[in-house]
């Protein structure tokens, strides 16, 4: 350009390094005569006029600046000083690119020459003809700025004064000659000439940031580097200093602070989060139109999700529909009213049980105090409310067992004083009288009668208390359940046959088990099950049934069952039997007699060996008590009965028309006999003749429908075409006008009811040994 032709008349040493300031400067550069003609421009310069440099060298400046309406104008006194060697500043406006008004603030220098002046910008000088390289040297010394040029073996060319200082020297020219080698440490030297290399190389500038130790602190230079051309060949690097340790200071200051606000914020969130999360309920937020923005832990627990993510973006109507329309009704009503609302929410949830909640929700607002959604907190209180249900029935149950014992009371005091009265009363007439010893035995009768009643009413109150105290102690012993049950019904017998009932025992076919339990204990279960059975059962039947459930080396788990035909229970009256001073019906202790304790004590009882019971009942038609209890076995033996020889190999057909014949069979020979109907009897036998399958024994119940058992008898031993079975009757009683009329019907047996099973076996194996002698004795004859 025609700025370097003006710049290569000047000549010296330092011509490379002038126009490479000049050329490469980032401020406003221009070298003028001492007449203020043009003799260079830099680019900026070009770029701030909007200039092209061919256009106006050698022309005015300050008459360029009026022609083109740019406000500078150097007046005489300014010029004066200027060519009296002194630096002035002045301000002038231009135009920029923008079209906007720049403010421009001038420094003018000057530097002698042989022949005249030159006004050169802060940063630049120049040489017209005659200019001395001296010359150039002092414009360069007074150049602000740490600056300085080396060549491309990193021999340091020259520097400012400034930069000198810097360094460490007093003069710009004891610089000169030395490297970086000899200024700063290896490692630093290192690193500075690597970046020196790479900018002569590329022939590219560069900024770098370089660390040294300056006056003996370390310091932090942002540097500027460019290549020193001479005649477009890189001869050496230009660079300008700028210590930015203060400021690097401050960055790592303000980077520490950055760092320990945020760490503030995170620490503030996190105790936020920490906070939401140790919230008692669920914590959620919404945003106006019912969108879950976030929430806590314990809602996503709640609907049994993933994490929050599963809630957020979601609404009510997507987490629970059936009531999304009652809850977003109370969103809406805490942002109209503005105020916060407590209340009673219920939701279904996605198990399908039904929660119960107090709920608060507030209004919540943005920084500007803008509602932009709700905010809820909620509680569950689903066994809160349990609870209270619970105690609001406890209450009613202790109201109840309060007007129970009010009436258990009223109904003991009516129990003790109806068999006290007649034990004295009996007493009394037996003073007063002179009795036949049949009338005497009769009294005797009744006060023992009603002895036993109130021994049992004193028996029932007193174990019930022990219990309550916690004072009822297990005795365990050996003892064999089948024998319990045999003398228990028997001792029970008298009970049922006034009303004609049958008491049947039925054991299904598993080894008699030896256990250890406590007699006392058991027999009052079973006498409290039966008697309860035989006083609520007008006809028909009651049963005991024992089945084992589970069987191990050492255990065995029976299952205990009392079965009647009785009145039956209402299935809204069955859990109150167990209750302790309650009866199904206030009436009944007027009708049946009781205290009211008699299950209550079974129950505890049962439990007391770890046990259960339970009852199933239809009113008309008879109840059903099962327990089942574990025992410890003694031994696990097999107790053979006599019939166990016969069992296999003689048939019997049983005549029974109630449930007792079953129990029979099963008792005897659950595989070899067989139970029939009255009716069916005669044409069963015929069959069985006909196809030579024949009946050894034929047991005939003396209570048959329809059929007269004396009979059926007859005709069966009038047939002489049949097989002539032994024949065995069951009956109410062993008198001996009912065992003769049975000889005569053709029976060769009387069995006493009831049927306990070891006492049938018994009875029938001497019965079939008997016969079986008699028959073998007919045939010798």
């Amino acid at each position: 350009m025609n700025s370097q032709l003006t710049l290569n008349q000047m000549g010296g040493d330092s011509l490379p390094l002038l126009e490479a300031l000049f050329q490469n400067s980032s401020d406003i550069c221009l070298l003028l005569s001492s007449n203020l003609d043009i003799l260079a421009i830099n680019p900026k310069a070009e770029s701030l006029y909007q200039w092209k440099a061919q256009d106006v060298l050698n022309k005015n400046f300050q008459a360029l600046c009026l022609a083109y309406g740019y406000d500078f104008l150097l007046n005489p006194d300014a010029l004066i000083a200027v060519k009296q060697s002194k630096t002035i500043q002045i301000t002038s406006f231009g135009i920029g690119l923008d079209t906007s008004k720049q403010k421009i603030q001038w420094k003018l220098s000057s530097a002698f020459s042989n022949a005249e002046r030159v006004i050169l910008w802060i940063g630049a000088f120049t040489h017209e003809s005659g200019v001395t390289a001296g010359d150039v040297n002092n414009i360069w010394l007074s150049m602000p700025g740490n600056l300085f040029w080396k060549d491309k073996e990193g021999v340091y060319l020259g520097a400012t004064n400034r930069m000198a200082m810097a360094l460490g020297f007093k003069r710009a020219e004891d610089v000169i000659g030395k490297t970086d080698y000899d200024l700063f440490s290896q490692q630093q030297a290192d690193i500075l000439r690597s970046n020196d290399r790479e900018i002569t190389n590329s022939g590219m500038p560069k900024i770098v940031e370089e660390i040294v130790t300056l006056s003996g602190t370390k310091r932090i230079l942002c540097v500027e580097k460019i290549p020193l051309l001479n005649n477009n060949e890189v001869i050496g690097i230009v660079g300008n200093s700028l210590d930015i340790t203060h400021l690097k200071s401050l960055e790592s200051e303000l980077r520490e602070a950055r760092e320990l606000a945020e760490s503030a914020q995170k620490t503030a969130v996190s105790y936020l989060e920490h906070i939401v999360e140790c919230m008692p309920g669920s914590l959620y937020w919404k945003d106006k139109e019912g969108i879950y923005l976030g929430c806590n832990n314990l809602l996503v627990e709640m609907l049994n999700l993933g994490s929050q993510n599963d809630i957020v973006g979601k609404t009510d109507y997507d987490l629970w529909p059936e009531q999304a329309e009652a809850l977003r009704a109370n969103d809406e009503e805490v942002m109209q009213s503005e105020q916060s609302v407590h209340l009673e929410e219920t939701v279904m949830l996605p198990n399908g049980k039904r929660r119960y909640y107090t709920v608060v929700k507030l209004p919540l607002k943005d920084p500007q105090g803008n509602i932009v959604g709700i905010i809820g907190n909620s509680l569950d209180i689903t066994n809160l409310k349990r609870i209270t249900e619970e105690l609001k029935q406890a209450k009613e149950n202790a109201e109840i067992a309060n007007k129970a014992k009010s009436d258990f009371l009223a109904v003991i005091s009516h129990e003790f004083r109806i068999p006290l009265t007649g034990i004295l009363g009996m007493a009394q007439l037996m003073r007063m009288q002179n009795l036949t010893p049949e009338k005497q035995q009769e009294y005797v009768q009744h006060i023992s009668s009603a002895g036993m009643h109130l021994l049992n009413l004193i028996n029932d109150i007193l174990d019930f208390a022990k219990m309550e105290a916690g004072k009822f102690e297990l005795a365990l012993a050996p003892m064999d359940l089948s024998a319990l049950i045999e003398e228990t019904c028997t001792m029970l017998t008298p009970l049922a046959k006034p009303k004609n009932l049958e008491l049947l025992i039925n054991f299904e076919q598993t080894p008699r088990y030896q256990i250890l339990g406590d007699k006392r204990v058991l027999r009052q279960i079973i006498i409290n099950l039966l008697g309860n059975a035989i006083k609520f059962t007008e006809k028909g039947y009651v049963s005991i049934h024992v089945e084992c459930i589970q069987e191990t080396s050492n255990t065995v788990i029976l299952g205990i069952s009392v079965s009647d035909t009785g009145i039956g229970i209402p299935e809204d009256k069955q859990e109150m039997v167990f209750d302790h001073f309650s009866q199904v019906d206030a009436s009944h202790s007027r009708r049946y007699g009781g205290a009211g304790l008699g299950l209550t004590i079974t129950k505890q009882l049962i439990e007391l060996m770890s046990g259960t019971i339970s009852l199933t009942s239809q009113v008309g038609k008879g109840s059903t008590f099962r327990c089942v209890i574990g025992f410890p076995l003694q031994k696990s033996a097999n107790m053979t009965s006599p019939w166990m020889v016969y069992q296999s190999i003689v048939r019997i057909l049983i005549v029974d028309d109630t449930r007792r014949g079953e129990v029979m069979r099963k008792q005897l020979s659950p595989s070899n006999s067989q139970v029939v109907s009255g009716k069916e009897a005669f044409n069963t036998l015929l069959a069985s003749y006909q196809l030579t399958d024949l009946y050894d024994i034929v047991i005939i119940d003396q209570r048959l429908n329809d059929v007269d058992p004396l009979q059926l008898a007859k005709t069966i031993c009038q047939h002489k075409e049949l097989h002539q079975p032994m024949l065995a009757l069951l009956t109410d009683n062993g008198s001996m006008d009912t065992k003769e009329s049975a000889k005569k019907a053709g029976f060769f047996e009387c069995i006493v009811k009831p049927i306990q099973p070891l006492a049938l076996q018994t009875v029938l194996t001497a019965a079939w040994e008997r016969w079986i002698e008699q028959k073998n004795n007919l045939c010798l004859l």
